[in-house]
């Protein structure tokens, strides 16, 4: 009886031990359909990312070709600047010489006058020619002082967009441009000066 006990015993234990080793396949299909959501979500999460990652992408690219126009557009207002600066200059530099030759002359031919013992309506007429030159040297003048204040204007608006383009960090991608426009500031600063 003992053997025979001993026999169901060993029998029932490894009948037990065999049962428990199994393990069914409703087990491994819900793990499967849980690594398969995870996936998925993990696929859309990287989907939505790539997304917005080209969106940014494509605002640089948008903010890039605004800058470009915009640098273009102040290479233009600069070069027509400096093109007024020179012209100024020139004037500027006629005009002086005009005006004093043309005093020059007016002097010396009313010492030539008054020592030709002028008369009163000589002396009046060369007083009204040397007041017409002084005010036509007057109106050149402030001729001038508009084209100064037109190139001072462009050159605020050169200033006011090299604040914008430091605003928009370009100066790490588009060290070039950063450089031209700071070269095309001084060179404005050397014209008025």
């Amino acid at each position: 009886m003992r053997k025979r006990f001993l026999s169901v015993f060993l029998f029932g234990a490894l009948l037990t031990a065999s049962t428990g080793s199994f393990m069914s396949c409703k087990d491994y299909d819900d793990d499967i359909d849980g690594l398969s959501e995870r996936i998925d979500a993990n696929q859309k999460t990287l989907d939505d990312k790539a997304a917005a990652l080209q969106a940014a992408l494509d605002a640089a690219k948008q903010e890039v070709a605004q800058a470009q126009t915009a640098a273009a557009k102040a290479q233009e207002s600069a070069d027509k600047a400096a093109e007024a600066a020179a012209a100024a200059k020139e004037a500027v530099a006629q005009a002086k010489a005009d005006a004093i030759a043309e005093a020059q002359r007016l002097v010396n031919e009313l010492k030539s006058t008054v020592n030709g013992k002028v008369d009163q309506s000589v002396y009046d007429e060369k007083m009204s020619t040397i007041d017409a030159t002084i005010n036509t040297v007057n109106g050149k003048l402030n001729d001038l002082e508009d084209a100064d204040v037109a190139i001072k204007l462009q050159i605020k608006a050169l200033e006011d967009f090299k604040t914008a383009i430091d605003k928009l960090n370009l100066t790490t991608d588009f060290p070039q441009l950063k450089n031209d426009v700071e070269d095309l500031i001084e060179n404005l600063g050397n014209l008025e000066t």
